[in-house]
């Protein structure tokens, strides 16, 4: 398996989430606990969409 050394840094939600937005792929896997912010980068990805 490969490993990928490529960690970006955000500064908040609607930067990862425009981030996320312009990726040229149909799916990505997030992993995250409870309470860090998946319900809140979930809306504001949804906005960036309309």
């Amino acid at each position: 398996m490969a490993k990928n050394n490529n960690i970006q840094t955000f500064n908040d939600l609607d930067g990862l989430a425009q981030h996320l937005r312009n990726q040229d792929k149909k799916v990505t896997l997030l992993f995250a606990h409870n309470g860090t912010g998946k319900t809140r980068l979930s809306m504001a990805f949804k906005e960036l969409g309309k």
